[in-house]
């Protein structure tokens, strides 16, 4: 009857042990799932403010998102989103900042290369720009963009010859991969380029500012698309 006994105890020790275990590791991974589950809705939400045109309120939960677990895939995007509202509300230094922060994490960030030089445009530091640019290229040869926007600071530095060619390049991706609209804005650049010197410093410089943006423009709606599932 002793050894019955003991072995009751034993077995209802284990099944309370197992139920303590299985209580613990539900309250373990339920506050990580809601988490993540909380970063998704926070982003859809800013996502949603954003084309909406609520520019601060998007920034907010942009902001949470990228707080609450700086690592994940999802805080990265969240970066990159908060780069792009700095950029429409001319706050260049903290979208210089924004995007900084990713190429800190992730050098290779195609993304976050091309957020840094569109702001770094912004700001005329064209030889940055340049550089900037010339990594979108090294990461992805096959686009075009990048090739034009790392042209176009080239030109901004003062080097025309070699504008010109970093264009050119840029033209016959463009042919190659049939983008008529690109090719015809290329083509208009490469001969605006070669005859600028009849015009005032401050012509060039606001033809740069607007080029500038119709590239990132470009980028932000046929390139930068992240995916993030509901």
């Amino acid at each position: 009857m002793k050894i019955s006994k003991n072995r009751n105890s034993v077995t209802k020790i284990k099944k309370t042990a197992l139920v303590v275990f299985v209580f613990f590791l539900c309250g373990f991974l339920g506050p990580r799932s809601a988490i993540s589950q909380t970063q998704e809705q926070l982003y859809h939400s800013a996502e949603q403010l954003l084309a909406d045109g609520f520019y601060d309120e998007a920034k907010e939960h942009f902001e949470k998102v990228s707080d609450s677990n700086p690592d994940s895939e999802i805080a990265i995007f969240a970066r990159l989103k908060l780069s792009g509202i700095y950029l429409k509300q001319n706050k260049f230094e903290a979208a210089i900042q924004s995007a900084q922060k990713v190429i800190d994490q992730r050098p290779d960030n195609y993304d976050a290369q091309f957020h840094l030089a569109s702001a770094l445009a912004k700001v005329k530091r064209y030889a940055e720009t340049a550089q900037a640019f010339s990594k979108t290229v090294e990461l992805r040869p096959a686009e075009g963009l990048g090739l034009v926007g790392q042209g176009l600071a080239v030109f901004g530095v003062g080097d025309v010859t070699r504008a010109v060619g970093i264009i050119k390049q840029a033209k016959d991706l463009f042919k190659k991969k049939r983008n008529i609209p690109w090719h015809r804005n290329v083509r208009i650049m490469i001969n605006q380029m070669k005859n600028f010197e009849k015009y005032p410093p401050n012509f060039a410089n606001l033809w740069l500012g607007n080029n500038f943006k119709l590239i990132h423009e470009t980028y932000e709606k046929s390139i930068f698309n992240p995916q993030i599932e509901k």
